[in-house]
């Protein structure tokens, strides 16, 4: 005779479909979410940078022109008259005494911070986002931070040698170069999208609205990028570079006999460098 088992209560078979429901959407659903978020998100970054590729190279050779220009013409000024740039070096530590945050401070990563980003926060520099007009501001701005940067190395590396500048420079420069080329395409990104949307609108075209989402979300992935690694460069600049620079004055002679001079003449040009 065949023994009848008692039936499970109802309640313990629901729970038991509700547990197993669960144990799916955790264990195999959400993953696999995740892993197509993921990919997602790689894929717009990815093909941010290849839609925009072209005035990332443009960015990219303009600026190092103007700097392996701006270096080439500081050295041939040097060959020519010695004194020039001395004389000019100290005009500016006379009569443009700097006024940012000592560094290794919370004030003066700000200061680099909020300076490097200033064309999303600040009232007057986001004059660069105006269709057209913002367009010269901003090819005028970067070609001129070009100018700094290479004159900046050029000076000092005349002044105190290659390594010098080269510690007080590189480190925190191999990050912040490339976010102000971003930054800069992101900008030339929006003038282009938006130009061109004004055209087409006044023209009576039709407007390819999906091409116009893309762009401008181009323009706000490039924007999150370079802000992020300008957030980067700026703790190397305030927490690494001086630390770096202090190593170099302290095992190199020369550059420990020269320490306050070069401490004064990097802050200048850090003042000059912000107000352009």
């Amino acid at each position: 005779m065949a023994t009848s088992h008692p039936k499970a209560p109802a309640n313990k078979r629901k729970y038991t479909k509700q547990h197993i429901t669960f144990l799916k959407q955790t264990s195999v659903d959400m993953p696999i979410k995740s892993i197509r978020g993921g990919i997602n998100l790689r894929k717009c970054l990815i093909s941010a940078f290849k839609r925009n590729s072209l005035l990332l190279l443009v960015t990219l050779l303009t600026i190092s022109a103007f700097i392996y220009y701006t270096v080439y013409t500081v050295i041939l000024v040097k060959l020519l008259n010695p004194t020039l740039i001395e004389d000019f070096m100290n005009f500016l530590s006379a009569n443009y005494p700097a006024k940012i945050p000592k560094p290794e401070t919370h004030e003066f990563f700000m200061f680099v911070f909020m300076n490097n980003t200033r064309f999303y926060w600040n009232p007057l520099n986001m004059l660069v986002w105006i269709p057209l007009f913002g367009a010269l501001i901003v090819g005028f701005s970067f070609l001129l931070n070009g100018v700094v940067i290479g004159a900046v190395a050029a000076m000092l590396g005349l002044k105190y040698g290659p390594l010098l500048p080269i510690v007080g420079l590189a480190p925190h420069g191999i990050i912040e170069v490339p976010a102000f080329i971003i930054q800069c395409t992101a900008i030339l990104r929006w003038h282009i999208t938006i130009s061109t949307l004004l055209f087409n609108l006044i023209r009576g075209e039709k407007v390819e609205k999906a091409k116009v989402k893309e762009d401008l979300m181009d323009v706000v992935i490039l924007s999150a990028i370079s802000i992020f690694l300008l957030f980067i460069a700026a703790l190397i600049e305030t927490y690494i570079t001086p630390s770096l620079i202090k190593l170099v004055e302290k095992n190199v002679e020369e550059f420990r006999l020269q320490s306050q001079p070069f401490q004064e003449l990097l802050a200048t040009l850090r003042q000059l460098k912000h107000d352009i």
